[in-house]
């Protein structure tokens, strides 16, 4: 990832808008739930996480979040607990967060403190947030309701009892012979949507449209591909039917049409876990009844594990070269850091040297318990 400075606006556009101006270079290391000595969470006392194994960086642990670095692009500011996502925009931290008045969500600005309504629909569920090209975009899905279905009566049990042979006289001595009613059904259909906007201030919706009739709900954004990560459902109206994670085209996706990339994993009652990005590719987790497993965008199996509880990843580059640092909870309850390259596993320190996960290409998480409160729908 490069890290030139944003090129500044001219003076005489000076009055224009946040959107108009470039995306931030800067890398923020959020320090989730710290205090004043929170930057010695998750090792950065004596490590950079952000600089990889091989390059070991120094940070006091008495210096307050924010007033240190961890290298010379990258920022800390301690975050309070309780978000569903995060991204840079405009060189400002933005987390996705429920309203405190348990009205809706909203970004806040983890730079200034700000926080920022986000105009939705009805009914719509929020699970990430991302940025394409100047687009700030909140990806998840909405429930919106289908024609009435109005199911008839019919003859009454008894009646139906006439016809069934030799086991008809028992069989209305029993008690308890339902009565048989007129009711109506109305179907609730999950459509993948998003919420974008170019300023804080003005927010549209759109509903992605899958020509197959299918169904999804967008669970990640993949900022260096520019790509959605969703969860894809057979039935849009049956919750269990995510059959695979797969891509979309992010700008054919903001304009209402899902184009789908080759690229899938298949997801057997189970949903995404997360997404993030490395300097080398974007990488989707996957976790369903048979573990957790991770692929990136060129089709490349990352890992697979069946037998711990995941709660970080983290893209480094190491001295075994490219390398993803996998946070795990094992069933003894020890935290374990496992490292796999090329799909396969290098080895297992016992110890969680790495407590943080990367969000995506300018976002990392540290926090005593990885990737925590609300970091999954």
């Amino acid at each position: 990832m490069t890290t030139e400075p944003p090129t500044a606006p001219d003076e005489a556009d000076s009055t224009s808008s946040a959107a108009r101006r470039p995306l931030s270079r800067r890398r923020f290391l959020a320090v989730v739930g710290g205090t004043a000595g929170a930057v010695g969470v998750a090792g950065l006392a004596g490590r950079s996480l952000l600089a990889g194994l091989s390059s070991p960086a120094p940070v006091a642990t008495g210096q307050a979040a924010g007033s240190a670095s961890v290298d010379s692009s990258t920022e800390i500011v301690e975050v309070e607990p309780g978000f569903a996502d995060a991204t840079v925009w405009n060189d400002q931290l933005l987390t996705l967060r429920a309203d405190p008045t348990g009205t809706g969500i909203v970004l806040r600005s983890e730079t200034d403190g700000q926080e920022h309504s986000i105009d939705t629909p009805p009914d719509f569920t929020a699970r990430c947030i991302g940025t394409i090209d100047e687009t700030l975009v909140v990806g998840g899905h909405m429930y919106t309701e289908e024609e009435a279905i109005t199911y008839e009566a019919g003859p009454d049990a008894l009646e139906l009892l006439r016809y069934a042979g030799v086991e008809a006289a028992a069989l209305a001595s029993q008690p308890g012979i339902p009565e048989f009613e007129r009711h109506m059904y109305t179907p609730r259909r999950m459509a993948a949507s998003l919420v974008t906007t170019g300023d804080l201030k003005r927010w549209e919706t759109t509903e992605i449209v899958f020509p197959d009739h299918t169904g999804g709900s967008v669970a990640g954004v993949l900022e260096r591909t520019g790509s959605f990560a969703l969860d894809h459902y057979e039935s849009p109206e049956t919750a269990d039917s995510n059959f695979e994670a797969t891509l979309l085209d992010a700008r054919s996706a903001l304009g209402g049409v899902a184009v789908f990339d080759t690229w899938a994993l298949p997801v057997d009652h189970g949903l995404i876990w997360g997404v993030t990005s490395a300097d080398w590719g974007d990488i989707v987790v996957v976790a369903d009844r048979h573990g957790v497993r991770a692929m990136d965008d060129r089709g490349q199996r990352v890992f697979e594990m069946e037998d711990a509880f995941l709660y970080a990843v983290q893209p480094i580059v190491s001295e075994f070269g490219e390398v993803v640092a996998v946070g795990t909870l094992g069933a003894s309850g020890v935290a374990k850091t496992r490292l796999f390259r090329g799909g396969e596993e290098l080895l297992t320190i016992d110890d969680a040297l790495l407590m943080s996960h990367q969000i995506g290409p300018a976002v990392s998480l540290a926090a005593p318990a990885g990737k925590i409160g609300g970091m999954t729908a």
